[in-house]
């Protein structure tokens, strides 16, 4: 049996009659959440005709059916998509722009289709003639790596940050002391050395903060020019980058959102959006299966040389396969951990793992502890450090800012302790808390200082 190309032509022509229809919203659509290239249409003419349309809208230039002829024709390239004739037909053939979206996906899946294709018929044809399989199995991963870069990281950080600057306006230290990645918070830092290799589980209730945790800590690696890559399955990374840019820019996030924020605030906000958009930071909100977030985490590695990953929250992973049907939430959970162990222990980096805590300790009106970890013992088992965070209620909130607890409660490779922190919730911000200031509450216990 003859082998079909994998290409849809009636969603190439259905996609591009769609853009003569409405160039505007459609064109935005395939460059901002698509990042259609022009070689994803198989068809040399669907290319010269998708590339012309592109190109006439960065240029701010009117799209239609007869612009964009004669955009063709001052290229030179008219003749080759079909001339005039053509481009009417196609017109006439696409009575609607609505389904135009549903059929550039379509163009893009067969387009990735096809360069995986491509890449595993190279690779067949070394295989043929290799004489180590262990060498070239270890280059499969660097194969891949573009397109599962391309397929997960759709939307750039710059054209969210600029999403989310028009919104508003409408609405490494050095290290010293200890050998692991740096944490913004010198406490923390004494009390596990650093960030090392390995699982880091970062556990609360919700809204006390541990998205917020993970936000300023990635936020403050890639400041330092430390690549870092993150997956949220909790928020789109929208959400995630508005609460990084409200707090470099020290500007309320609920006050951008309900447009009472003033010039001088906006403009804060543009300058610090600027700078966080050329970090090496990457984040992708699309992928919930266990193994495709370790392919993409081991692509980011590759292709980016990242030190850190982390998942927001460990929870919401899901495991593929027959089996998972007859699996409770504990035993996928135990999956989940595991390769997420394996995973660190393979790239030498560490992860930190968010994660829910149970109930219990909001009913019985308790500090959390290590039982409370939500589904699965593995959770605790396969960490090398738990971290708990939780509100202190027999404290008061203070001008905006929240008495909070970050307690390490299992560190395999030094000391235990309970650190003391202010929560801005408005600017999602932690702030340690020094003992000896009149305003601060004393923190139980001794933390010892790691050497």
């Amino acid at each position: 049996m003859e082998k079909q190309p994998l290409y849809s032509e009636e969603a190439e022509r259905a996609s591009l009659g769609g853009m003569l229809l409405d160039a505007s919203a459609v064109g935005e659509f395939a460059s901002n959440s698509l990042k259609l290239m022009a070689e994803a249409f198989y068809e040399k003419k669907h290319q010269i005709l998708y590339a012309a349309i592109m190109t006439m809208l960065a240029d701010g230039r009117a799209v239609d059916v007869l612009t964009v002829a004669e955009k063709l024709e001052t290229d030179g390239t008219l003749g080759q998509v079909g001339g005039r004739d053509w481009l009417n037909g196609l017109l006439e053939a696409t009575p609607t722009a609505a389904h135009a979206e549903y059929y550039l996906d379509i163009v893009r899946q067969k387009h990735i289709l096809r360069r995986i294709v491509q890449e595993s018929v190279g690779l067949e044809s070394e295989a043929l003639i290799s004489e180590r399989g262990d060498e070239l199995i270890q280059t499969v991963p660097g194969r891949f790596a573009d397109i599962i870069e391309e397929v997960t990281r759709k939307k750039t950080l710059k054209s969210i940050i600029q999403w989310l600057i028009e919104k508003w306006k409408k609405a490494h230290t050095v290290r010293r002391g200890f050998t692991g990645l740096p944490t913004p918070w010198a406490s923390l830092n004494e009390i596990t050395c650093g960030l090392q290799p390995g699982i880091y589980m970062l556990a609360a209730r919700p809204s006390q903060g541990k998205t917020t945790v993970e936000d300023q800590l990635t936020d403050f690696l890639a400041q330092q020019g430390i690549p870092v890559a993150r997956a949220t399955l909790d928020m789109t990374v929208e959400r995630l980058l508005a609460r990084t840019t409200a707090r470099r820019a020290g500007v309320s996030l609920p006050k951008l959102n309900a447009g009472y924020a003033g010039d001088n605030q906006i403009a804060k906000v543009t300058e610090a959006g600027e700078l966080i958009s050329e970090y090496p930071m990457y984040i992708t909100d699309e992928l919930f299966d266990v193994n495709a977030i370790c392919t993409w985490v081991r692509a980011m590695k590759i292709k980016h040389d990242i030190q850190l990953f982390t998942l927001d929250y460990v929870q919401q992973v899901e495991v593929s396969g027959r089996a998972t049907q007859y699996m409770n939430e504990n035993q996928v959970l135990t999956q989940v951990s595991r390769k997420f162990k394996r995973l660190a222990l393979q790239l030498k980096i560490p992860i930190i793992l968010l994660s829910q805590l149970n109930r219990g300790s909001d009913k019985e009106d308790r500090i959390p502890t290590l039982s409370d970890l939500r589904g699965s013992g593995s959770l605790e088992q396969d960490a090398n450090v738990v971290i708990l965070l939780y509100h202190d209620k027999t404290e008061t909130d203070q001008n905006g800012k929240r008495p909070q607890w970050m307690d390490v409660a299992k560190n395999q490779d030094g000391p235990t302790g309970t650190l003391p922190f202010w929560f801005w919730a408005n600017y999602f911000r932690f702030d340690e808390a020094h003992v000896g200031e009149d305003e601060v509450w004393a923190p139980a216990g001794h933390i010892e200082v790691c050497d």
